[in-house]
């Protein structure tokens, strides 16, 4: 019920923005949960998960957001805020 009220919301403030930083938590989460599986002492940078993300894109054909490297960072220091990483290096 709610998803039907947020798809006919015409005046939803800041959309997509909001999308980008749940799509960049998701995969940021993702990217980091890996590598601290391989290595706990490494951080991760936001060209990292910038590449990370193009990769996904082209290799394995995920529809991807417009995101740009001050998306990613915005969405580090959110992430980093809120204490749920500490991921930029």
């Amino acid at each position: 019920m709610m998803h039907h009220f947020i798809e006919n919301a015409e005046n939803l403030e800041h959309f997509e923005d909001i999308y980008k930083s749940v799509f960049l938590s998701y995969y940021i989460s993702l990217y980091v949960s890996n590598i601290k599986t391989k290595n706990k002492k490494e951080r991760v940078s936001v060209n990292e998960i910038y590449d990370f993300l193009q990769d996904l894109q082209k290799n394995i054909s995920i529809e991807i957001p417009s995101v740009d490297k001050r998306d990613i960072s915005l969405c580090f220091y959110i992430l980093s805020k809120l204490g749920l990483c500490h991921c930029l290096k």
